[in-house]
């Protein structure tokens, strides 16, 4: 029974997954498509190992970097934007990461004056094979913890109608 329970719950935390990294890649296409050019300045910087989530209103946000950056950039509607915890992939935090220190520099974005998290655009092609991994790795983990709790539902559900039967 622990088992059975230990597999639902892989299940839907591997679904869930699935949903956050689809999300996740469904805003950046968007706001590379719909997106004005402007230029915005790192402002700080997390490492997301231990919580890699990131709350923008009532929506919770999956970051499936280790490292997300602070952004904050002048907006078409003239008003100074901030966005906290953007995911930036390993090969473009190497560039902005020197030890423990990151360095607080100006990178060019696209960007939407909604609450969309930005793109940097020298970061944008990483990000899309990025989130593209995750997705496929997190749906064959969900797709097989499903089938595995299938399985096993099905199991114990035999075993009990045979000791019904053999009970009788």
């Amino acid at each position: 029974m622990v088992g059975q329970r230990l597999l639902l719950l892989v299940a839907l935390l591997a679904s869930l997954v699935v949903l956050g990294v689809w999300d996740n890649r469904h805003q950046a296409e968007r706001v590379l498509e719909q997106g004005y050019d402007t230029t915005g300045r790192i402002t700080g910087a997390q490492f997301q190992r231990k919580m890699p989530l990131a709350v923008d209103g009532w929506r919770p946000r999956l970051v499936e970097q280790e490292l997300s950056v602070d952004l904050q950039w002048p907006g078409r509607d003239g008003k100074e934007h901030t966005h906290r915890k953007v995911p930036v992939s390993e090969s473009f935090a190497r560039t902005i990461v020197s030890g423990d220190q990151v360095r607080l520099v100006p990178v060019a974005l696209k960007a939407l004056d909604d609450d969309s998290v930005p793109v940097i655009v020298a970061d944008a092609a990483q990000r899309t094979a990025s989130l593209r991994t995750w997705m496929t790795m997190s749906g064959y983990a969900a797709l097989a913890a499903w089938a595995a709790f299938a399985s096993v539902t099905l199991l114990f559900a035999r075993a009990r109608q045979r000791r019904g039967i053999a009970g009788m």
